[in-house]
């Protein structure tokens, strides 16, 4: 990288310099004289103007060299670039640091050498965040050269609004999903959701963070034996739950059956319709946008890896039309083979780890297990778990502090490994007769119209058998049916205190009602619901909840919604301590 040093001009909206800089920077001809000394390095600049204004709308930046005629010394305009976006000029302002009162006519400021500073001016391609509603054409990717030809690349990428990054890291477009995804505070939130088992019943049972972790390994595993695309199929597996309400599938089911039964017009719940909602709209990471602009891949892999309610509109939780169409809600299963993977890794990972739970909790013996795979059907199975326990004999002699918790892992691993060799093996299968028939038709569109990510037919039935097994001996269970009923509770009871009294709801949650009500056609009359006079909220909240026109039917419908994202973005210690914030009398069946 060259050396630049950094000549920084604040100046005032409509001072000669001003003006001059403007008419002058754009056909090259700006030269800012009266620099001195230690300034007539013999090195690149770069100028950068900006305006001492409240309200900076613009920022012109070029890269200079130092010249000399009989005038002097001075800076002439070698590049031009300039930039509106708001983030742009924020990081300008606040890295320059300067506080300067007057006019900068004829006066200057150098800045010392900083390639951090300069990565912010740097050409219009690479430099900060900017972003366009036309999609850009990805380039292709030199390391996905020797990926299958089914396997999702760079160059297939789409996104909603092209957030400009830089190009220079090395990364591919899937990988940035991945770390968007990484550093979002909803996913850091699935460390404290449940997964069957309540975290506070013991250390070792599975959160919602471990069991995504688990799907990614599963699923990347499965990836790299069809050699297909790790990035993506990374991304979508650790983000696939990240809609997913506090403790576990009783948090939607309750939201759901609230919706379902008191405002229909709402429209359902499910957490793979809400986390498309998650990372389009509800994160907030960019100024000139809502959501993470994931690309339209890893939101596809996302809403497909469970299965899709007929009576709920995905519309209502996504407004880009493009992203709805991209979804193929027509199609049952994912339209990439990386997404079709984490689907079928999400069943693995839920079969093999729930049993593991199952033997932790004492809801189901080793014996009771073994004799449910005694059926010949089961066979190959059986005898890859009995393997398990002659190696556990022969090795008596070995002091282990937990041989029940060891034994309880070799077999979830067993359960695991199977799965995966029975998926690569059938999926290959499939692979190879798909491609006979559809390999000209998918280098057009780059989608798959079939279900390749499959189990063989006695995998399937096994994964099946193992489903039943865990619904009637750990799901259907007292200790599980008493924490769900606890957890619908809970659920239930915030809900309606936030309906009936939204005050109640976090200040972050009311300015983003308000700012809804904003964005939303139809709707004229909006209350800040925070900053507004106590009286006048109070009255625009007993209209809402009266709904006594079509305007105030819109806002309650957007109202509970909002209520929706706020209870299922919470963890589950949130959700407990929320509760004793609204002052809720609980049944006394329910132990916090």
């Amino acid at each position: 990288m060259e050396e630049y040093k950094f000549v920084l001009i604040k100046i005032r909206e409509g001072t000669t310099i001003h003006v001059k800089a403007k008419e002058k920077l754009y056909d090259g001809s700006f030269k800012y004289f009266g620099l001195k000394g230690s300034d007539y390095d013999d090195i690149n600049r770069s100028l950068i103007l900006y305006c001492d204004d409240k309200d900076i709308n613009e920022l012109h930046w070029c890269k200079c060299d130092c010249c000399s005629d009989s005038k002097g010394k001075y800076l002439k305009c070698k590049s031009l670039y300039s930039s509106s976006s708001p983030v742009v000029i924020m990081n300008a302002c606040d890295s320059i640091f300067l506080d300067i009162n007057v006019d900068f006519e004829e006066k200057y400021i150098t800045a010392e050498s900083s390639y951090k500073l300069f990565e912010q001016f740097v050409p219009l391609e690479t430099m900060g965040y900017e972003y366009t509603k036309k999609h850009r054409i990805y380039k292709s990717n030199k390391n996905e050269n020797t990926l299958h030809k089914l396997a999702q690349k760079n160059e297939y990428c789409k996104r909603q609004y092209d957030l400009k990054e830089p190009t220079s890291d090395g990364r591919s477009e899937y990988q940035r999903d991945y770390d968007r995804i990484i550093y979002s505070k909803s996913f850091r939130r699935i460390v404290d959701k449940t997964q069957v088992f309540s975290a506070s019943k013991g250390d070792h049972y599975r959160t919602r963070m471990t069991h995504t972790m688990i799907v990614c390994q599963i699923a990347r595993s499965i990836c790299n034996a069809l050699n297909c695309n790790q990035a993506l199929t990374e991304a979508i597996a650790i983000s696939h739950d990240l809609g997913h309400t506090p403790f576990g599938h009783i948090g939607e089911r309750t939201l759901n059956n609230i919706l379902k039964k008191s405002f229909p017009e709402v429209g359902g719940f499910k957490h793979n319709y809400q986390g498309l909602r998650v990372v389009s709209m509800l994160e907030k990471d960019y100024y000139e946008i809502d959501g993470l602009d994931l690309s339209y891949q890893v939101m596809e892999g996302m809403f497909k890896h469970t299965s899709q309610k007929k009576d709920i509109d995905v519309s209502e939780f996504v407004n880009d039309d493009e992203l709805i169409e991209y979804l193929h809600v027509n199609i049952p299963y994912s339209v990439t083979i990386e997404g079709q993977i984490v689907g079928i890794a999400d069943e693995i990972a839920q079969r093999s780890h729930d049993i593991d739970d199952a033997f932790i909790s004492n809801l189901l013996s080793f014996d009771e297990f073994l004799s449910y795979l005694k059926l010949s059907k089961f066979e190959e199975l059986a005898k890859e778990i009995q393997a398990i326990e002659k190696r556990k004999v022969e090795c008596d002699d070995k002091i282990i502090s937990d041989d029940n918790e060891l034994f309880a892992f070799q077999i979830s691993s067993t359960i695991v490994k199977y799965f995966i060799k029975d998926v690569i093996s059938a999926s290959k299968e499939n692979i190879s007769k798909y491609l006979d028939k559809n390999e000209e038709n998918f280098n057009d569109s780059h989608i798959i119209n079939d279900e390749l990510i499959v189990f063989s037919d006695k995998g399937e039935l096994i994964c099946n058998y193992l489903e039943k097994l865990l619904n009637n001996k750990v799901l259907g269970s007292t200790e599980i049916s008493v924490s769900d009923q606890n957890s619908s509770v809970i659920i239930e009871s915030l809900f309606n205190a936030y309906y009936n009294n939204p005050k109640l709801l976090h200040n972050g949650t009311k300015r983003k009602i308000y700012n809804d009500f904003i964005k939303y056609q139809g709707i004229d009359n909006v209350v800040d619901l925070v900053e507004g006079s106590p009286n006048a909220v109070r009255k625009e909240f007993d209209c809402i909840l009266k709904a006594i026109d079509k305007e105030y039917k819109l806002k309650q419908k957007i109202l509970i919604r909002d209520i929706c994202d706020y209870i299922s973005g919470m963890t589950d210690s949130y959700a407990i301590i929320a509760v004793s914030y609204t002052h809720l009398t609980l049944p006394t069946i329910l132990r916090v």
